[in-house]
């Protein structure tokens, strides 16, 4: 509300400013009860793990899941994660306990509400293994009663946590984990955090089974899928661009396009039917699946071309060939994969331009700015263009034998 609010009458840098300032005063304010609420517990039964994750960031962290089973197979194993991968996390098997919590620093009563929820959860150990964290979730640790909390430092860089406030949040953690290297991948950083626990093991992307799904959701004819949405929609590529992709593709390939994402993303959909030949043959499915239709339909498809999002991950969790075109804000964090065994998932090819402000990690430079303004886009995105897709969508039907 506040956010919609500024962008409305404020330039974007001024906005971005004065809503980092509030940010942060909040974040201040919440600091004493973190003191107050962090305790001990002497409970050894239960090994609790804070996850609070977008889907595809959740997926490629289940691979720490499933080593946490192993580690701990006589102890309960209770998941304090987001409400959108609940269903996901109860079909995995690893979890005992499922917690869904939804954080909101500027929600008083809804953080009051998480603290009841959490204070019930009475544990051996705790893991946070949240990276790049604020000051939700530094609240969501101390809620919960542990003997040990363990996690590993904390890479959030102002305006989301000032380096004082992060030193000072670390004394809620009996063990931190050093970060492996700058821009580290998610699976070796969540690999560094049990490793401080004593557990050396094998880091690999992660494979997920089939999942128990409606198959009626699954189209019965041959496709391929494209997700044109993103968490940022400056991270998505042109919705014409698709369309001349899936326009080549539909005709090259005689097979039909499903386009996938959430219900927000309906409209990106939309904008692609209408710039398509009308002879293209599209399935437009957004909106209308669920997390767990969406992972098998990705599974049956012969190949998927999307943004920067969960799509690709899921891809790589179901080995279905996949092109995600992104550019290269935090290049090693999420993409490309980086684990000593990669070899039971199928990797995703990659377009992306090289670009003098790669690892910008979002601190955009006045170019950059500028594109953004102009059409909604990064300037590493916007520059990538149907050709650059198209030689890697080449390469990726040669390399997978798609005919």
């Amino acid at each position: 509300m506040i956010r919609k609010l500024l962008s409305r009458i404020l330039p974007f840098n001024t906005k971005r400013t004065i809503y980092n300032m509030g940010y942060n005063l909040v974040q201040w304010c919440y600091l004493p009860f973190l003191f107050l609420l962090n305790k001990k517990s002497s409970d050894n039964d239960t090994v609790t793990l804070l996850r609070f994750d977008a889907v595809g960031d959740f997926i490629i962290w289940l691979g720490t899941a499933k080593e946490v089973r192993a580690m701990y197979p006589d102890n309960k194993i209770c998941l304090v994660c987001a409400n959108q991968v609940v269903e996901l996390a109860s079909q995995t098997g690893y979890f005992d306990v499922i917690v869904p919590v939804k954080i909101n620093i500027f929600a008083v009563s809804l953080m009051f509400d998480t603290y009841k929820k959490l204070a019930k959860i009475r544990s051996k150990i705790v893991f946070q293994f949240i990276y790049k964290r604020d000051i939700g979730h530094e609240f969501v640790a101390a809620c919960i009663p542990a003997g040990h909390k363990i996690t590993i430092a904390n890479g959030s860089e102002y305006p989301k946590m000032p380096a004082l406030l992060k030193r000072l949040t670390n004394k809620i953690y009996d063990l931190i984990a050093p970060v492996p290297e700058r821009f580290a991948h998610e699976i070796q950083m969540s690999a560094a955090v049990l490793r401080l626990a004593g557990h050396n093991f094998t880091t690999k992307s992660y494979s997920l089974p089939p999942l128990s799904v409606d198959k009626r959701a699954i189209p019965d004819v041959r496709y391929f899928v494209v997700a044109p949405g993103a968490k940022l929609s400056d991270r998505c590529w042109s919705t014409d661009n698709f369309a001349r992709i899936i326009e080549k593709l539909g005709s090259r390939l005689n097979i039909t396009c499903c386009i996938c994402g959430t219900e927000d993303e309906s409209v990106l959909a939309k904008e692609i039917l209408m710039s398509c030949d009308k002879r293209v043959r599209i399935k437009n499915l957004t909106g209308q699946t669920t997390l767990l239709q969406l992972v098998e339909i990705i599974r049956a498809a012969e190949f998927i071309i999307c943004n920067d999002t969960g799509q690709v991950h899921i891809a790589v969790a179901v080995s279905t060939p996949s092109l995600c075109i992104y550019g290269p804000w935090e290049t090693g964090v999420f993409l490309p994969y980086h684990a000593d065994d990669l070899s039971e998932t199928k990797q995703p090819l990659l377009c992306c331009k090289d670009m003098p402000c790669a690892f910008c990690d979002s601190n955009f430079t006045k170019e950059c700015l500028d594109c953004i303004k102009t059409c909604g886009k990064r300037l590493c995105i916007n520059n990538v263009t149907v050709r650059d897709v198209q030689k890697k969508v080449d390469q990726l039907i040669a390399e997978n034998g798609i005919v």
